[in-house]
C-alpha cells in the first residue's frame, strides 16, 4: 500500500477478528474469563470495519487483535495470533473467583459518546467572529455572519 508514492505507516498493520463462539474454550466460565481478559478488544456485536457480513450471528461476540508495532506484516499478524493463543489459553486455565466479575460494556459506552460527539460537532458548527472590539467570541449559531461583524 502507498500513500501517493510515499510508503504508508499502516502498511504493515494485520487484524484479527474472530467470532467468540469459534474459539477452543473449555465452558462457560472460560467464556466469561476470556470476554474479561480480551477487555475493550471484545464486543458484543461485529465491528464495522472486520469484514463480518451483518446475516451471521453474533453469539458471544467478536473479539478483534490487530498490531502494527514491528517492521514487517507478517510479524505483526505473528504477534496477533499469539496474543490470541494466550488469550485462549489463559481463560481455559480454571480459577476459582471469589466473586463472579461483570463484562464492562465502557468501552463500548465510551465509543458511542465519541461518535454523539462527531455527531453533534458537524450538525452544530461554531463559528469565530470578530466583534467590534477586535476581541474573538465563539457563535454557536447556524445563522449568517451579520455583516457588522465583516
Amino acid at each position: 500500500m502507498h500513500y501517493q508514492g510515499e510508503p504508508h505507516p499502516a502498511a504493515v498493520k494485520r487484524v484479527i477478528v474472530v467470532p467468540i463462539d469459534s474459539l477452543p474454550l473449555k465452558d462457560e466460565a472460560a467464556l466469561h474469563k476470556f470476554i474479561l481478559l480480551a477487555g475493550s478488544r471484545w464486543s458484543p456485536v461485529p465491528p464495522a470495519d472486520g469484514g463480518v457480513s451483518g446475516l451471521d450471528t453474533w453469539g458471544n461476540g467478536y473479539v478483534k487483535i490487530s498490531c502494527e508495532d514491528f517492521p514487517k506484516p507478517s510479524q505483526n499478524l505473528k504477534w496477533a495470533s499469539d496474543t490470541l493463543d494466550k488469550l485462549i489459553k489463559e481463560a481455559n486455565v480454571r480459577v476459582v473467583l471469589r466473586d463472579m466479575v461483570d463484562v464492562f460494556l465502557i468501552h463500548l459506552a465510551l465509543l458511542e459518546w465519541r461518535r454523539h460527539l462527531r455527531r453533534r460537532s458537524h450538525r452544530h458548527s461554531a463559528y469565530i467572529v470578530e466583534s467590534k472590539e477586535g476581541k474573538e467570541r465563539r457563535s454557536h449559531t447556524k445563522s449568517v455572519i451579520p455583516s457588522t461583524y465583516n
